[in-house]
């Protein structure tokens, strides 16, 4: 069951679809749509082009935002290791 749930959560953060999963797991209220939109600004311009409206984003939507982007990072430059990533955020969800 793990191993497929790491897999469809791979999937969604290949697609760009885990920022709903992420807040779930660690129990956060967020705007998906406003951090989806700071995602893409960040992957296309680079962090410091969303700094500023960092700021503007409540606790929750940062530390989702925060743990998105280093999921992605993760996922991007080590894929061979993306598999532990996904399989202990699946595990956490299952508590």
């Amino acid at each position: 069951m793990v191993e497929a749930l790491s897999s469809i959560f791979t999937e969604r953060v290949a697609n760009g679809q885990a920022v709903s999963d992420i807040a779930e797991v660690f129990g956060k209220n967020v705007d998906e749509t406003k951090l989806n939109t700071l995602i893409t600004k960040a992957t296309k311009s680079g962090f410091a082009a969303i700094s500023s409206e960092v700021k503007n984003l409540n606790q929750d939507e940062r530390f989702v935002l925060l743990n998105y982007l280093n999921i992605v990072t993760t996922y991007n430059k080590q894929p061979s290791q993306f598999g532990s990533v996904a399989t202990n955020i699946v595990t956490q969800s299952l508590g």
